[in-house]
């Protein structure tokens, strides 16, 4: 059996050790949306959520708060949510979520082929 951190280390080797950086953000994982996350809009459902202001278009992503400062911003995969979580999946989320980061729209991402996983769940909830 494949280890959740196995799985991660996995999916970070592939986007390339500055994905994140590139992106601004702070990789978080959570078993599920807490109550802080239901608070900023996420759905109990949700795979994974962007927090912050989007670096490239300089607009805030739906659940930023108001006071924080540009370029700065976490991407939170809410594990238990993605089901099943293997590293295809958990990839796509992270990937989903990183394009949010860049300023890209819903529409922009699933055009892209990061609007879902398993065959349809989306990423944004399901």
């Amino acid at each position: 059996m494949t280890s959740l951190g196995n799985i991660v280390r996995e999916v970070l080797a592939e986007l390339g050790a500055d994905a994140l950086a590139v992106a601004g953000v702070w990789l978080r994982v959570k078993a599920r949306p807490d109550a802080d996350d239901l608070a900023r809009g996420c759905e109990p459902s949700q795979l994974g959520a962007f927090y912050g202001w989007a670096r490239e278009l300089g607009r805030m992503g739906e659940t930023a708060l108001p006071d924080q400062r540009p370029a700065e911003g976490d991407v939170v995969l809410f594990l238990e949510n993605i089901d099943p979580l293997t590293p295809e999946n958990l990839r796509t989320v992270l990937r989903h979520e990183l394009a949010h980061a860049l300023g890209m729209e819903e529409e922009e991402i699933v055009a892209l082929g990061l609007g879902s996983i398993d065959g349809g769940r989306s990423c944004c909830s399901s």
